[in-house]
């Protein structure tokens, strides 16, 4: 699929097809979500759609410090990160054999 082809509606289906792309056709983070918001049309759902899963793929490593460094709220965003990993991180199990 190539760009012209892509709808950025808020529509569901166009939403993720093209927050996909985005990921598919980048080699990091900036240039996923930068992407993604210039498509035009629903800019703020396809970023944050691709900036999530670019997130999960790249990890925080991979967000320019910059970005990062210009958040409003960073120490309530740090917080309820923190808390969330903390319930929903993965459990270690012992294998019974």
């Amino acid at each position: 699929m190539n760009k012209n082809q892509l709808k950025s509606t808020g529509f569901v289906i166009h939403s993720l097809e093209a927050s996909l792309w985005c990921l598919y056709n980048t080699k990091n983070y900036k240039d996923a979500v930068l992407t993604a918001v210039n498509l035009g049309e629903d800019t703020d759902t396809i970023g944050a759609i691709t900036g999530s899963l670019a997130g999960l793929y790249y990890g925080l490593e991979g967000i320019p410090k910059r970005w990062l460094d210009d958040l409003q709220n960073k120490a309530l965003i740090d917080e309820i990160c923190d808390q969330f990993y903390a319930k929903y991180q993965p459990k270690k199990t012992a294998i019974i054999t």
